[in-house]
């Protein structure tokens, strides 16, 4: 039986294959990170995978300033070269920079550094379409220029790739911060509505038991004015009555509408809540029938 053949990669084929893996991990890392911050640190986990690097750093750049900002850099001695920067971003293409590159101004604008600056800078502008955006800058310990040039096109091919998924996940963290003040106006918004519906209820409240209070209260004066002549005119129908033998149909209508008024007083006295009905001229009264809770029969129809 015949073992398989195993094919060997060359070089090129064996940086090929890793550069694409490095790429498929910085890609995935926007399915996880949430920040650009820790997007930052990924991607300096993956390219570590594939330099062999020392210091690192990302570098933004702000035409509006213009000015370049710093977002994530690893430098054992705190010190970040913004000539390379510049040079990088005026040029628009990739660099490799070796210590002669690096001019006395680097040093003098850090005055905290303690080190000497490292030999090899490999930097590559981050462009998104014709727009740069910043630079990404690595040191490696690339010993011949082949190699050198091999990491260079490397990490240009990086920074292409770089670019794209930091613009997204910096339009994630912007739509992320506008649904923020978003859902902070809707919930604000609605407190205030909340609040503006228990304000109005509470005033309609106030209204009813005033406009109540009011009806009450002539409610109350009518019944105490008409019970005392009612009283009387229920008394001489009484009398009347009394003194014949067949009672006039007239006397017993008499009572029987003054005993109406009474029910109607007492209907008045019983008012519990304003309510109104229409009136021919298309007008509201009391609803008296309505708004109170006596039990007697309804004598609306009477």
């Amino acid at each position: 039986m015949k073992k398989p053949v195993q094919k060997h990669l060359s070089p090129d084929n064996q940086d090929s294959v890793r550069l694409q893996a490095v790429l498929l991990e910085i890609f995935e890392a926007l399915s996880y990170t949430r920040t650009l911050a820790e997007l930052y640190n990924a991607i300096h986990d993956s390219l570590k995978k594939f330099f062999n690097m020392g210091n690192f750093y990302i570098a933004l750049y702000h035409p509006a300033g213009p000015s370049i900002s710093f977002p994530f850099y690893v430098d054992k001695n705190d010190r970040i070269p913004d000539e390379i920067t510049n040079q990088v971003i005026k040029a628009g293409k990739s660099i490799i920079f070796r210590e002669q590159n690096i001019d006395d101004n680097t040093r003098q604008q850090t005055p905290q550094n303690s080190g000497s600056v490292d030999k090899i800078w490999l930097a590559a502008p981050l462009m998104v379409g014709n727009n740069r955006i910043g630079v990404i800058c690595i040191q490696t310990c690339s010993a011949t220029d082949e190699n050198q040039k091999k990491d260079l096109n490397c990490l240009d091919t990086f920074s292409r790739h770089i670019a794209l998924a930091m613009e997204r996940k910096d339009f994630e963290e912007k739509l992320q911060a506008r649904q923020q003040v978003l859902e902070n106006v809707l919930k604000n918004t609605t407190a205030k509505i909340a609040e503006f519906v228990e304000k109005d209820l509470i005033q309609k409240e106030k209204m009813e038991k005033e406009r109540l209070q009011g009806v009450l209260e002539m409610a109350g004066a009518i019944c105490h004015e008409m019970n005392q002549p009612l009283q009387t005119i229920m008394g001489y129908a009484d009398l009347l009555a009394a003194s014949k033998t067949d009672v006039p149909r007239e006397i017993d209508q008499i009572k029987r509408q003054a005993d109406r008024i009474g029910k109607i007083t007492r209907r008045l006295s019983s008012i519990t809540r304003y309510k109104t009905i229409l009136y021919p001229g298309n007008k509201q009264i009391i609803d008296i029938w309505g708004a109170s809770t006596d039990d007697e029969d309804d004598t609306k129809n009477f």
